[in-house]
């Protein structure tokens, strides 16, 4: 098993290319595998400090690995080959979709096989270009949608064999699911 780190949790220390760096110093020494790229300020906007391309280089500098990201379905849709050129040159074969569109939950199951249809297409042409679709839950993929029960998890399992799924237990946990 390898063990990262996604650094969302330390996103106001990676504002700047000097604190990514420091950053990913630490997150070596402390015996870390990899980084999930998420949330990271200086390869925000329209001209980051640190391109993709610079990124993975920093990542490999210190024997780390940088596999996956977090991408909001509003940065996939219509950019996908964009981000294929952009995950490419990370080095990342996974980008996670980490909170469902606006609009969808409100919908209940029927938001989500909405969006999923949506999703399929974009999925497909990820994979084209050597990048897996996943989803990120949080805790209110687990709450329960009236009158049949429903949960929006459920339903993006069900229906989406072909969307890989990045577990956030703590999530799990938080909405009173039991994690196992």
């Amino acid at each position: 098993m390898k063990l990262g780190v996604q650094l969302y949790t330390l996103r106001d220390h990676i504002t700047t290319r000097a604190g990514l760096a420091q950053t990913l110093d630490r997150i070596a020494a402390m015996g870390y595998d990899g980084v999930q790229i998420s949330a990271v300020g200086c390869m925000e906007g329209d001209s980051p400090e640190v391109s993709a391309a610079d990124a993975a280089q920093m990542v490999k500098e210190r024997n780390l690995a940088a596999p996956a990201t977090h991408v909001s379905w509003e940065g996939l849709d219509g950019q996908v080959e964009k981000q294929i050129a952009w995950h490419n040159a990370l080095g990342a074969t996974l980008v996670a979709v980490p909170i469902p569109p606006e609009g969808v939950n409100e919908k209940g199951p029927a938001g989500y096989r909405e969006w999923l249809a949506k999703a399929k297409p974009v999925a497909d042409q990820l994979k084209a270009g050597g990048v897996t679709l996943s989803y990120h839950n949080h805790a209110l993929e687990f709450e329960r949608f009236a009158p049949k029960g429903e949960r929006p998890y459920d339903v993006l399992i069900e229906e989406a064999p072909w969307l890989a799924m990045e577990l956030d237990t703590y999530w799990v946990h938080h909405s009173g699911t039991d994690v196992i």
